[in-house]
């Protein structure tokens, strides 16, 4: 045959081995050639026709049956990656689903916490109303009676303390004892000296800035503490005649007693004992030199009806306010309770004293609805005080 290929007239026996389908004849070298075709060596005939692998005779390869293997393995690719995909899809689904759900749920959660959280405010709120009316029932019916002045009472208001808190009482009246070298039944401030109490102070100052610091007393013993400082600032107070220093004292002490109810642990009446210690070494050395804002507003809206024991608890208040917020300052970042309740009864006595003060009816809301920046800084609590008197006095 020469010049042309044996498949060019070999009739119906050039047939596919695997599906028997009757190949055309190759006429010319020039279609036929050797190639490796998917991994196999073979002779290609009529640009791809139809193949035979190089040294096997008569296995002829229809296209379609050559190239089935890699066609099926394609699709069998293909079927896997998209069996791979819809599971993809379906575990997205899924994902979405669950946190959709965990979403809904924490919103419900976050939605029952905040009812919980307004339920509790609004029961605080009325509670704190409650306090605050008793607060004023209590002040009203206090006894205008005058009695001697600057008689023995330190010992009557630790006596006046619930049993359980006995202890406490005599656990501050022994510190004091063993530490300034004087017999408990002499702890009447009555009875002290000047000398005396320069050194109960000089030991109140070593207890409170330093042995107490690391480790504070029982609530009892600062509750105590709390009593004899308020005390002492009494005593430098000036009675005019016909006015009784047991009123007042009990009166203030009705006042700080309210404060130290809103500690809300012994830490914060920590901080508030020393505060009142700020507090009378501030009515040691300065009151009557200067008045405070609030005393100064005080003055220009009762003018000369201002009385003694009105002036002292708006200077006690006042310069309180002030010794809270130095000493909350240095320990917390946030403003607490007490120093907001400090600031409500100072508003609350000149609201109390209503027609002397002349004090605008608003006061007290006005204060309520001042804004006042949880997060310390500027001296927020005292500009308060400052802002909402100058308000007032404006109105």
């Amino acid at each position: 045959m020469g010049n042309v290929p044996s498949e060019s007239n070999m009739g119906d026996r050039l047939r596919c081995c695997k599906c028997s389908k009757v190949l055309p004849p190759c006429k010319s070298f020039d279609d036929l050639y050797k190639h490796t075709v998917h991994g196999r060596y073979v002779y290609v005939y009529n640009g791809g026709e139809y193949y035979r692998p190089v040294g096997h005779d008569n296995m002829y390869e229809c296209e379609y049956c050559f190239n089935k293997p890699i066609r099926d393995q394609e699709n069998m690719r293909r079927e896997e990656e998209r069996r791979r995909e819809e599971e993809r899809q379906r575990r997205e689904e899924e994902r979405r689903r669950e946190e959709e759900r965990q979403r809904r749920e924490e919103e419900r959660r976050r939605e029952a916490e905040e009812k919980k959280r307004q339920e509790e405010l609004n029961q605080r709120l009325q509670e704190s109303h409650q306090r605050v009316k008793e607060q004023h029932e209590k002040l009203r019916n206090i006894s205008e009676e005058s009695e001697m002045c600057k008689q023995p009472f330190l010992r009557s208001h630790l006596d006046d303390s619930e049993a359980d808190d006995e202890s406490g009482s005599d656990e501050f009246l022994e510190i004091l004892s063993l530490k300034c070298s004087i017999p408990v039944p002499s702890l009447s401030l009555s009875q002290l000296t000047a000398e005396q109490l320069e050194k109960i102070r000089s030991v109140l100052d070593e207890l409170l800035f330093d042995e107490w610091i690391g480790a504070p007393p029982s609530l009892s013993t600062l509750q105590h503490a709390q009593v004899f400082i308020t005390e002492q600032c009494a005593l430098f107070l000036e009675i005019p005649e016909g006015v009784s220093l047991q009123i007042i004292s009990d009166h203030v002490q009705s006042l700080v007693e309210s404060i130290s109810q809103s500690a809300c642990n012994v830490f914060e009446s920590f901080l508030l004992t020393q505060a009142l210690y700020i507090n009378l070494m501030h009515f040691c050395t300065d009151y009557g030199s200067s008045d405070t804002d609030a005393a100064l507003m005080a003055k220009q809206w009762a003018g000369d009806e201002l009385s003694t024991e009105q002036l002292f608890l708006i200077e006690f208040l006042s310069t309180l306010t002030a010794s809270l917020q130095n000493v909350v300052e240095r320990a917390s970042v946030l403003i607490l309770n007490m120093e907001i309740q400090c600031l409500k009864l100072l508003l609350s006595i000149l609201k109390w004293q209503g027609n002397p003060l002349r004090i605008h009816r608003n006061a007290p809301q006005t204060c309520a609805n001042k804004p006042m920046d949880p997060n310390r800084g500027n001296d927020s609590v005292q500009s308060t005080v400052t802002e909402v008197f100058q308000g007032c006095l404006n109105n």
